[in-house]
């Protein structure tokens, strides 16, 4: 399996921590048990966000920030690597059946060990469709519990279906394209905002940015900022 190399201009260096006096000794260890105080803290509050909107680490480090005997940059990198973990962890079904084609590969179609291994194969698939289906209730219910509180009567959802069509963004991006369940959130979104009366709707992206969501006037150039203002008068955030 081949790895991804980069370059930076930054130095690394691991200095040993040698020849420390007992108080010394004492406050690493105190600093070490601090530190993954913190990280079993920001672990458990992940794991409860998530019936929910998952945490992020920006929104880690001002729930935990001035916490703990550490450094705001402590706290800041503690954030970040769980966040970067989560990450490497929806990575891992790609890997894992990379390296099970590949074992299928060198086996005889039809004998145990090919079908021990095909076995394998299906129950990783399953167990992540049933983690992506679980984040995709959660979330299109948190949406329509959102639209119904706010009295909306229409979900517009972009028309993103032909997104791939003759396309190619390099083998990465086209394998996250490929795996984007947005049909599959649209349909929980459908039917679960039908309950309430609601309407979900396809609309074109094309200029969605640029077009005021009042007076429909398409701007020349996308707006800038965090508030919207329309030349016909219509102000957004």
């Amino acid at each position: 399996m081949g790895y991804r190399s980069s370059h930076t201009n930054c130095i690394v260096r691991i200095i040993p921590l040698r020849g420390l006096s007992a108080q010394q000794e004492a406050l690493c260890l105190f600093l070490h048990e601090e530190a993954g105080r913190c990280w079993t803290d920001m672990l458990n509050a992940h794991i409860e966000s998530r019936s929910g909107k998952w945490l992020s680490s920006s929104d880690l480090k001002k729930l935990f920030k001035g916490q703990y005997a550490l450094h705001s940059q402590t706290i800041q990198a503690l954030a970040e690597k769980l966040e970067a973990n989560i990450d490497a962890a929806r990575e891992l079904r790609n890997k894992r059946h990379a390296a099970l084609d590949s074992l299928i590969s060198r086996c005889k179609p039809g004998s145990k060990r090919h079908r021990r291994l095909m076995k394998s194969k299906a129950r990783a698939s399953a167990k992540m469709y049933r983690q992506q289906r679980d984040i995709l209730h959660k979330a299109s219910r948190q949406l329509v519990q959102f639209c119904q509180a706010n009295d909306v009567k229409e979900i517009a959802v972009g028309d993103m279906r032909n997104i791939q069509d003759s396309v190619d963004l390099g083998s990465n991006a086209n394998q996250k394209i490929s795996q984007w369940p947005h049909g599959q959130f649209v349909k929980y979104i459908a039917y679960k905002s039908a309950e309430y009366g609601m309407q979900t709707d396809y609309i074109p992206e094309d200029h969605s940015t640029r077009t005021c969501s009042c007076c429909r006037l398409v701007k020349n150039s996308a707006p800038r900022g965090r508030v919207h203002v329309c030349p016909g008068g219509a102000k957004a955030p």
